[in-house]
């Protein structure tokens, strides 16, 4: 779901060279990849409950997964961005390294946007039951603060308004 909204995000907002939305899509896909190194207990609990040393440990998965994607030949630089940025925050509240918007790398942005989004509208333990994507936009907005990059968050809120409007006509 992040690999395909990546790219539906990236398109609304005017991107169309083909090889960008590969690389969206490729990162949207790997975004989660360093979980693979995470206990199965860890990732079966509610982020909610973790202890601050899980909370560390947590937090490292986009470090590991930058290093599992490091031993594959030929994953582009702005895969590996995206894989390793894509809990950061325009505010620069994110993590692993507290980047403000403009330091993010541009397709880490977009699966930043697109992750926390997947997070709302899909069912999960960790984000309660699952929203409407009409919900999950103003819930991102007005419960979160919106710390996204604007004009992408502006993009994903643009798809969600047409797949309304097309519905209803």
């Amino acid at each position: 779901a992040v690999s395909v909204l990546c790219v539906m995000i990236a398109r609304a907002n005017g991107w169309s060279n083909r090889t960008v939305l590969e690389k969206l899509a490729l990162g949207g896909l790997l975004h989660d990849i360093g979980k693979k190194e995470m206990p199965p207990t860890l990732l079966a609990k509610p982020r909610a409950r973790y202890t601050f040393d899980e909370i560390a440990l947590y937090e490292e998965h986009p470090y590991r997964g930058l290093k599992i994607l490091e031993t594959v030949n030929g994953v582009p630089d702005d895969v590996a961005a995206m894989v390793f940025e894509h809990h950061e925050s325009a505010t620069g509240q994110g993590f692993p390294r507290k980047l403000k918007d403009q330091r993010i790398n541009p397709h880490a942005r977009v699966c930043i946007l697109a992750n926390a989004f997947c997070e709302l509208i899909m069912p999960s333990f960790d984000n309660g039951p699952k929203r409407s994507p009409q919900e999950a936009i103003r819930h991102m907005k007005d419960v979160m603060g919106c710390p996204y990059n604007k004009q992408l968050f502006r993009s994903l809120a643009s798809i969600v308004t047409q797949k309304i409007e097309k519905k209803a006509a």
